[in-house]
């Protein structure tokens, strides 16, 4: 049975979140151990296949071991440039500026203090040269350069970090956070409130490669759908209360090895 979360809340009403630390009793140790084993092998294959050292390693859980908390989330602030030039593009999507009377993006100059690209960049990515901007979302994200020195976007608001070990790593480093988050919120509900929880849902079924790879052509649109659907509402609740954080859904296929 899980133990219960202690709950906190201000004026805006009560929340539940889990205790730091939070421990639950474990009726098979031995279980407990080889889950643990597992989930060390994971962390270690993954150090490994991301190119680090022995010795980098074992700086690295010399550094976890110790009672200094990392700050500032290096994970996210590494990716904080793709995730600028995404909202960059959501905003170019959504903002009625920026498209026209059927709602779709503008076709925008690269140039230009009005209705621009580069007026865009100067808001979301201050640091970047706008020409740096077209490379990276036309190669990143659903981006094409027209004659005239012009963008189109044409799809959606998805920008692919680039393909370096670091992101990538920061990545996972992200996602092993948001869900270890949503599945402790979970866990620390008591069981009179289950239903207060975040969704946190798996479907499967045994498919061949062949037949994986056609479903997961398949479920891509759908899922696309969805995800538009979840960011509009995001964007429609977002605030500027300092209390304000980063929450939303993760969506992903998988294939067990």
């Amino acid at each position: 049975m899980p133990t219960r979360g202690r709950a906190s809340g201000g004026k805006g009403g009560r929340s539940h979140r889990p205790k730091q630390g939070l421990r639950l009793p474990a009726t098979d140790r031995s279980v407990l151990l080889e889950v643990a084993r597992e989930l060390m092998q994971e962390t270690l294959q993954t150090l490994t296949d991301s190119g680090l050292s022995r010795q980098e390693m074992a700086r690295a859980f010399k550094l976890a071991g110790s009672r200094k908390k990392v700050k500032h989330r290096p994970a996210k602030l590494a990716l904080q440039r793709s995730l600028a030039l995404s909202e960059l593009l959501t905003h170019w999507q959504r903002d009625k500026r920026y498209t026209d009377q059927h709602g779709a993006p503008k076709v925008l100059p690269v140039a230009g203090r009005g209705v621009s690209l580069a007026s865009l960049a100067r808001k979301f990515v201050p640091d970047m040269r706008v020409n740096d901007v077209v490379t990276a979302i036309v190669r990143h994200g659903e981006v094409i350069r027209m004659k005239g020195e012009r963008v189109a976007l044409l799809g959606t608001t998805l920008i692919v970090p680039p393909k370096t070990t670091e992101l990538t790593l920061a990545q996972l480093t992200l996602g092993i956070q948001r869900l270890k988050g949503a599945i402790l919120q979970n866990v620390a509900m008591p069981d009179t409130e289950k239903g207060r929880g975040v969704v946190q849902r798996f479907v499967s079924g045994k498919l061949s490669p062949g037949v994986f790879e056609g479903w997961s052509l398949e479920v891509r649109a759908e899922l696309h759908r969805l995800i538009y659907s979840l960011d509009a509402g995001l964007k429609d609740r977002t605030t500027g209360n300092r209390n304000a954080k980063d929450s939303g859904v993760g969506i992903f296929v998988f294939r067990d090895e």
